[in-house]
């Protein structure tokens, strides 16, 4: 069916273009395309006995048209439907006008809601962002977006000309000095509090990466673990072969729970997991003792 040209679909009705035919049924281009290809008639492809019912009960023929009584965009109510709305939600909630004029909180008229936020000194999506979660339409437009290049000091005096590069001077993660200041605690103690963690042994560590490097294993398969549920003492235990394997190790295979077997300098072996954190730990060292 050429897309360009005047069709008609299969009750006769007249469309000026196939684009207007499926908009008018509600269905998808491209899906109307595949389905013709494949020899379907037309009234298999816009009218499959499929009936539409919203929340009072109506019946309607096509999806198209149970949007269009409630108002309601085709779009906009597949995007609700997806985002787990109720049926009755997403079809009386009516689709915002962003181009419309608006009134902020403050009684001043704009032309659209993009021109409100622009002279609220705002972008966008940190306005939309902040309504959805729940602001006033004042704490919205009135609440100022963080700088997070602002000139900082920390609780010596010294200055700094961001968070950021403060949090590296004293050698600590941005995340966790707001997660301390969050807390309650004092820039103080947020700045000098060590970050040092301790495993399942009681050996201390200056931070968690260190701990996995001590442990052979990699930071991103401890914290898996971790998140499915394992012991510390399972999640660090268990190694990761790829970082012990070298020149002259250069195969390891678990075979039962502590005892691996290994292809060391060509030779068959069976070691201990001791053993062979015993000859991690000594490259880590640049010993050559096993």
């Amino acid at each position: 069916m050429p897309a360009g040209r005047k069709c008609r679909d299969h009750l006769g009705n007249e469309f000026d273009s196939e684009n207007a035919l499926c908009e008018y049924w509600g269905i998808n281009q491209t899906t109307f395309h595949r389905k013709y290809l494949n020899n379907q008639s037309l009234k298999d492809i816009l009218d499959p006995d499929t009936i539409w019912v919203d929340h009072l009960g109506q019946k309607f023929n096509t999806r198209s048209a149970m949007c269009k009584h409630w108002g309601v965009t085709v779009a906009a109510y597949e995007n609700r439907i997806k985002l787990g709305w109720s049926l009755k939600d997403t079809l009386e909630t009516p689709v915002r006008n962003k181009s419309r004029k608006c009134t902020d909180h403050l009684g001043n008229e704009f032309d659209s809601e993009n021109a409100m936020v622009k002279y609220w000194k705002l972008d966008r999506a940190t306005y939309d962002s902040r309504i959805r979660n729940g602001f006033t339409q004042k704490e919205a437009l009135e609440t100022p977006i963080r700088d997070r290049n602002k000139k900082c000091t920390d609780h010596l005096g010294q200055e700094f000309p961001s968070i950021s590069a403060m949090c590296r001077h004293w050698r600590i993660c941005t995340a966790t000095y707001r997660d301390r200041i969050k807390a309650g605690q004092s820039q103080k103690e947020a700045l000098e509090t060590p970050t040092d963690c301790i495993d399942h042994l009681g050996n201390r560590f200056s931070s968690i990466p260190a701990m996995c490097k001590y442990w052979a294993v990699t930071k991103k398969v401890y914290y898996t673990r971790i998140k499915k549920g394992w012991e510390q003492k399972d999640a660090l235990e268990t190694c990761y072969p790829s970082l012990i394997l070298d020149s002259k190790l250069t195969s390891i295979t678990l075979i039962e729970s502590g005892f691996y077997k290994v292809i060391y300098l060509k030779k068959l072996d069976i070691w201990t997991y001791d053993e062979l954190m015993v000859y991690y730990r000594s490259k880590l060292n640049n010993s050559v003792a096993v």
